[in-house]
């Protein structure tokens, strides 16, 4: 079998600068051209490794992410450090265990695959808004003097105003009903002092850890888009 050495380094110095790139962009990093292309070159130069001495070959294909990683990733915190070579080392095993898996022996192949991995490896890096999301909705039951509701609220890390020592919450005013009215208020927002009227619930119910929780709130009712109900931080402390 014949192997051309220029070739494999080209294909290496390819998959290590597409590697390097695509875990900047996970992690939201400055995109460093000269840093790319260093961590590329280095990549295609250790498979020159294979030349010299099998068991320092095989230190090589096992410390290589290391290397390529410290000239291809700006200079942060040794734990940063340490994620972003970790995710490095993940892409390189998975592409390696899918060509070997599915016995791809074509560049066109290899590449499709590794747009493949690119795309999963994302989509799973990506999860992280959703389940912050996720871990900030609460199942809330909100009753007026004519109904009940059963919502789901998002807890609002910024909302920690109150009225009369009393949480406020902000409901949709899709279920603006028969509440009681409180009094009104006066909210320091960025755009200003804003007048607002505040209601009080008949009972309100939130669950927590499985648990349903009787509290005392008042309402607010506005806006809002995205979210039935924003819940107040001390509802959850």
């Amino acid at each position: 079998m014949v192997i051309y050495l220029d070739l494999v380094f080209i294909l290496n110095f390819l998959i290590n600068s597409l590697f390097i790139y695509v875990v900047n962009i996970i992690y939201k990093e400055k995109i460093n051209r000269l840093r790319i292309f260093l961590g590329g070159l280095i990549g295609g130069l250790l498979i020159l490794a294979f030349l010299l001495d099998y068991f320092f070959y095989n230190i090589i294909k096992i410390l290589g992410g290391v290397i390529v990683s410290f000239f291809g990733f700006k200079s942060l915190k040794i734990k940063q450090m340490v994620v972003k070579t970790a995710s490095f080392y993940i892409l390189n095993f998975v592409s390696v265990g899918f060509v070997a898996a599915f016995n791809i022996n074509s560049y066109y192949l290899l590449f499709f695959s590794l747009a493949a991995i690119i795309l999963i490896f994302m989509i799973e890096n990506n999860k992280n808004p959703i389940i912050f999301i996720n871990s900030c909705k609460y199942n809330i039951s909100v009753s007026s003097n004519k109904k009940s509701y059963k919502l789901v609220g998002f807890l609002d890390t910024g909302n920690f105003s109150k009225c009369d020592d009393i949480p406020l919450i902000y409901l949709s005013k899709k279920y603006q009903d028969d509440f009681t009215f409180h009094k009104i208020i006066f909210i320091n927002t960025v755009g200003g002092s804003s007048a607002l009227a505040c209601y009080k619930p008949r009972r309100f119910e939130i669950e927590i850890d499985g648990v349903v929780c009787l509290k005392d709130v008042l309402i607010v009712f506005t806006d809002i888009i995205e979210f039935e109900c924003l819940l107040n931080v001390e509802l959850v402390i």
